[in-house]
């Protein structure tokens, strides 16, 4: 799956303020309601323990439908997406003092992409791991080491666990999907991780990960798990 063209095209099928379908916050095509974006900002805010005074990094943030909730939790957020036209919305309907969008590749950072910006207390990422395989997370944490504060954590939210990948295509007619679409490199999800996988890569920047269990009433909760890596 080219999951560069998917972003920059599947987004203009949609109205302009149709927020939550453009970046598939959906079950059964149908969007989520506000109760499951403040449970994804719950949990970026407890589990990076953030602070009023973080500067922070929101990396694959889409149209801004998250970043806008949790600009309010701390100083000032630098938010990175390759989509012109999801970058173009999050400026148009989401943008704030503190926030600065910025069109480009999580895997392409580097200080010149920040020229104003102070390192980094906090990082985040929300649903987007699916979009990157091992060669990419190894080159991502790489590419952050000389951004961020020594001890700033990093949150990945919403990772595919790989062990309940069948919990998720839970019935045959959604196993036999599955099957076709791998095969054809088209799976919708992308990358189901293995959480021994995360915790190798994690370890060879440096990085101790921990695994952290989804709130219940989250909707990808039978499914995705979230991933906190913190300096060894």
């Amino acid at each position: 799956m080219d999951w560069k063209d998917y972003w920059n095209t599947r987004p203009t099928k949609y109205e302009v303020t149709d927020f939550y379908r453009q970046v598939d916050k959906t079950v059964g095509g149908k969007a989520v309601d506000i109760a499951q974006i403040q449970l994804a900002v719950k949990q970026i805010q407890v589990g990076l323990e953030l602070y009023q005074n973080d500067v922070t990094l929101d990396l694959c943030c889409g149209n801004g439908l998250i970043t806008k909730e949790v600009a309010k939790l701390c100083k000032s957020i630098a938010a990175v997406d390759y989509s012109s036209h999801l970058i173009d919305i999050a400026n148009e309907y989401h943008k704030e003092k503190n926030i600065t969008y910025i069109l480009g590749s999580a895997l392409e950072l580097a200080s010149s992409t920040f020229p104003s910006g102070p390192l980094f207390d906090k990082i985040y990422m929300h649903d987007s791991l699916q979009y990157f395989n091992e060669k990419d997370l190894a080159q991502l944490l790489a590419h952050l080491k000389p951004l961020s504060t020594e001890r700033c954590p990093i949150l990945f939210v919403g990772v595919p666990d790989q062990d309940r990948i069948w919990d998720f295509y839970n019935t045959p007619e959604r196993r036999k999907e599955y099957e076709i679409r791998k095969a054809n490199g088209q799976e919708a999800i992308g990358t189901w991780w293995e959480k021994e996988l995360i915790a190798s890569i994690a370890a060879k920047e440096h990085y101790c990960c921990t695994f952290i269990k989804q709130p219940a009433t989250t909707y990808s909760a039978h499914y995705r798990i979230n991933a906190l890596l913190c300096a060894a």
